[in-house]
């Protein structure tokens, strides 16, 4: 995987520089999804249950919020990247025009999976009340980029678009990484749509030729099993 994002960077001016980019922001998103109306039910009960609260009732609003939000997740994305094919799904299966972006957008992740992730940010001691916000990822979509200045391209305009920057929304530069795990750019967006409380949304930008490899990789471990 890293030499083909090595390979990507001799052949474009573009990826190179987006390689250097620094991360910055929190994984986290306290301050958005909870609508101040929602945050002021804890003024209703003892603070004895503010544990409760969060994790049976905001968790759900946090799913509904996502689920309202999720037409404009899609719509602003594909109004950003006109000529890209769209799919739905986790994985994403080879594209019929592997000349262009192809933007898969996953469905809203379940309740079962966003208590367990309210679990695990709950028992890692910093995570501060509300935990829920804290929850970026219920709304994600997953871009490949068919060579490096398209991947450059897209990157910078998701930046631009929804003027991701330090404390409003994260950029994660994965492209370097040491560790063992697939070069890419995380981003963690602050959605503002019109009468709705901000909503985050995750998206992660891959080379093509790095995601197909993952997915046959994928499929070749499936098939053993």
């Amino acid at each position: 995987m890293r030499d083909l994002r090595d390979a990507e960077a001799r052949n474009s001016a573009k990826f190179r520089e987006t390689c250097k980019a620094s991360s910055f922001g929190l994984s986290s998103a306290t301050g958005t999804t909870m609508s101040d109306a929602a945050l002021a039910l804890q003024n209703d009960y003892p603070e004895a249950m503010r544990g409760e609260l969060d994790k049976k009732v905001y968790t759900r609003l946090l799913l509904c919020s996502a689920t309202a939000t999720a037409g404009f997740f899609r719509s602003t994305l594909a109004e950003l990247v006109p000529g890209a094919t769209f799919q739905e799904g986790h994985s994403t299966p080879p594209s019929d025009h592997p000349e262009v972006l192809t933007i898969t957008f996953a469905p809203v992740k379940g309740l079962e999976r966003t208590l367990a992730k309210f679990d695990e940010y709950s028992k890692d001691g910093t995570s501060q009340w509300p935990v829920t916000p804290q929850i970026s990822d219920t709304l994600r979509a997953k871009i490949q980029a068919p060579n490096g200045d398209a991947f450059a391209d897209v990157t910078n305009a998701i930046l631009s678009t929804f003027d991701v920057r330090e404390g409003n929304g994260r950029f994660k530069n994965n492209l370097m990484t040491e560790k063992h795990q697939p070069p890419n750019i995380l981003l963690n967006l602050i959605l503002r749509p019109p009468g709705m409380p901000p909503m985050t949304a995750e998206v992660q930008c891959y080379l093509r030729s790095i995601e197909q490899l993952i997915e046959h990789r994928y499929y070749e471990v499936r098939d053993q099993l």
